[in-house]
């Protein structure tokens, strides 16, 4: 029976041994749980930084497009008044135009009609 007994105490440590290994190499419920907490920390953590940001995004982004909208006024503005100055300036043109084809008929006529 010493024999059996020394079996056993063997058997005995190396499953003690085993256990111990397992214990070490494996994890935990607690030690998943701890994972689990920390992680849902960080994913808080990061959806606040991300909110922070976006925030900050928004606010340019209503900035700039408050400040494109004053400035395609302006340019409506000095576009509309540009337009006004070529149309003045093309109707300047136009009666000049047929003011000197007028004066141009009249010489053609009174020339013809004197003979030459």
């Amino acid at each position: 029976m010493n024999h059996d007994s020394r079996s056993f105490e063997d058997d005995l440590s190396s499953l003690k041994a085993d256990v111990a290994v397992v214990r070490s190499n494996y994890v935990t419920k607690a030690d998943l749980q701890e994972v689990r907490l920390e992680l849902k920390t960080e994913i808080q953590d990061r959806r606040l930084e991300l909110r922070t940001v976006e925030s900050k995004i928004l606010s340019r982004l209503e900035t700039d497009i408050s400040a494109l909208r004053i400035d395609n006024e302006k340019l409506r503005t000095e576009m509309h008044a540009m337009i006004a100055q070529v149309q003045t300036s093309l109707n300047a043109q136009t009666w000049r135009i047929i003011g000197i084809v007028s004066l141009l008929v009249l010489a053609v006529y009174l020339l013809a009609r004197a003979g030459y």
